[in-house]
Parts: C-alpha cells; structure tokens; sequence
C-alpha cells in the first residue's frame, strides 16, 4: 500500500488532521447551536401548562400576603414591587380574571 516509511507519516498526519478537524467543526457547529437550541427549550417551557399555573399559584400566594399584611405600608410595597418584578415579562392574558385584576391593581398602584 504506502512504499516508504514517508508515504506512512504522511498518511497519519492526514488522518490526525482530518480528526482534529471534524473535532472543530463539530465545536463551532456546537457554539453555534447551542444557543438557539436553548431559546427553544425556554420558550417551550415558558408555554407549558406547569409553568403558567406556577405562575398563577405564586400569585395567589403574594395577594393572600397582601391581604393579610394589615395596614403596613411597607409590607404591601414591597409585595407590588415584588409582583412587578415577577410578572414584568409575563402576559397576563394568561391568569383567571381574578388574578388578572389583582396584577392590575399591583401594576397600576402608586
């Protein structure tokens, strides 16, 4: 097959290029990827069932706080900023009119 032991060397530095290579490009194929395969998975999750209800029940559970706070004014400013920060990405379109309402009262409230 190879004639001198040069046409061996060579052919072994081909082989050894050609690996080292494939091993880059599948990294730069990676690089490139891996973001946009993230941003799906995140958007995936981000309309799941499980993440919107996690959304209501942690809502539910900052207005009961609220409500349950008294008449401490810094205790419900710090839940509206809370649920501000929260739910400042988040549509809420999505939750039952009631916590629709309350979200508004939240957003709205000075």
């Amino acid at each position: 097959m190879f004639k001198s032991a040069g046409g061996v060397v060579l052919a072994v530095i081909a082989f050894v290029t050609v690996i080292v290579g494939m091993t880059e490009l599948g990294y730069q194929l990676d690089k490139h990827y891996q973001p946009l395969q993230e941003q799906v998975r995140a958007n995936t999750f981000a309309q799941s069932q499980t993440f919107n209800e996690g959304m209501a029940r942690d809502l539910q559970n900052l207005r009961q706080q609220y409500y349950t706070a008294g008449e401490t004014d810094q205790q419900k400013e710090f839940i509206r900023d809370t649920v501000r920060q929260r739910y400042a990405a988040y549509d809420p379109a999505k939750l039952p009119s009631d916590l629709a309402l309350f979200y508004n009262q939240m957003t709205n409230a000075q």
